[in-house]
C-alpha cells in the first residue's frame, strides 16, 4: 500500500527521531521509496522529530540518517515537546495546545514543504 501511495506521490516525508533504532528502522521506508521513484520521482525528505538541538547525540543521529537513508533533512526540526504527544493522545491539533514553541516549529515546516511543492 506504502509504494502505491508513493507512486502518487511528488514529495514524501520521513519522520526520524534521534536514535538509532529509529534510523535503522527507517531503511525499509527508504527502500519503498527507491522503488517507487523507479515509477515515477518522489521527492523524498527527512523531518527530524523529538529533536534536542543543543545535545550531541540529536546531531549525530541526524547526520547518521542524512548519510545512512541517502535523503536530504529539512532544515526545521520538531523538538521534543508534550503538547505533540498530548495533541495526538487527544485528537487534537499542536495549535489546540497552547504551546507557542510547538506551534512555531510546526509553522516553520509547512512553510519549508510549501517551498517544496511550489
Amino acid at each position: 500500500m506504502t509504494g502505491a501511495i508513493l507512486r502518487l506521490a511528488h514529495l514524501s516525508m520521513v519522520r526520524i527521531g534521534a536514535s538509532v533504532p529509529e534510523v535503522l528502522a527507517t531503511a525499509g521506508v527508504v527502500t519503498i521509496i527507491r522503488e517507487a521513484s523507479k515509477v515515477k520521482p518522489v521527492d523524498a525528505r527527512i523531518v527530524r522529530t523529538r529533536f534536542r538541538a543543543p545535545t550531541r547525540p540529536a546531531q549525530d543521529y541526524s547526520d547518521q540518517a542524512g548519510k545512512e537513508l541517502a535523503l536530504k533533512a529539512l532544515k526545521t526540526t520538531l523538538g521534543f515537546r508534550v503538547a505533540y504527544a498530548e495533541a495526538m493522545g487527544l485528537g487534537h491539533t499542536v495549535a489546540a495546545m497552547h504551546d507557542p514553541d510547538a506551534w512555531t516549529e510546526l509553522a516553520a515546516l509547512l512553510a519549508g514543504i510549501r517551498r517544496l511543492i511550489r
